[in-house]
This record gives C-alpha cells, structure tokens and sequence, in this order.
C-alpha cells in the first residue's frame, strides 16, 4: 500500500526501500510534471516540493516544510531562469504567508535542478 493518495499523483520510490517517498503531479493536464513532492527524511509526510509555476517543464520553485510542522515554511524561486535559486521566502511566524524575502546570488546554494529523478514503483 502506498503511503501517498495517487488520485492524480505518479509515486515513487527514489531510494529503492520499498517505500514511497515523492508524488509528481500533473495539475493541467498538459503531459508536463508541474510539483513533485518529497518525504525528505522518511516520515510519510510530503515536506518538500518542487514546482514549475510557469508551465514550461522546468523546475522553478522549491518549497520546504523545514521545522516539521505540517506548514511550507520556505520557498527557493529562481526568478530569471537560469536553473538556480535566487530568491529565499520565509514565513516567520508560521501562519503559512511569506513575511520575509532574501534575494541572493545563490539563495543557500540551493539548485532548483537538485533532486534526482525518481524511480517509479509501477
């Protein structure tokens, strides 16, 4: 049994333990993946998602659940494109809206093309 709802999410088992731990998503329709989400330190629950907000098949937001919570608490966009991060968002107080916004170079070294791609478990 999965550990995912598959209504209309792929699942996956991206480190072979038998277990799912990501669900890709496509939202329009379209052929293309627009989220993947992940269970990045194996508690069943999606903490971490990537996101192409534009539509053109290319990751351009990651958004992370960082204390546990439930709550999407930080968000990575690359702004101008390029495949990286340049944008670091922060919900400070946890009642799920960004309050702080941190551009950088490299926001925290954070590649948006930085998962591995998923092992279907079929």
């Amino acid at each position: 049994m999965s550990d995912f709802e598959t209504d209309s999410a792929d699942v996956f088992d991206s480190d072979g333990d038998g277990i799912d731990d990501a669900a890709s998503v496509d939202t329009d329709g379209d052929g293309l993946i627009d989220a993947t989400g992940y269970d990045t330190d194996g508690d069943g629950v999606i903490d971490s998602i990537d996101l192409d907000t534009d539509g053109d098949g290319i990751i351009d937001a990651v958004a992370e659940d960082t204390d546990g919570d439930g709550i999407i608490d930080t968000a990575y966009v690359d702004t101008d494109g390029d495949g990286v991060a340049d944008t670091e968002l922060y919900d400070t107080d946890g009642d799920g809206v960004f309050e702080t916004a941190r551009s950088t170079p490299m926001a925290t070294g954070c590649s948006t093309q930085r998962w591995p791609t998923p092992t279907a478990t079929g």
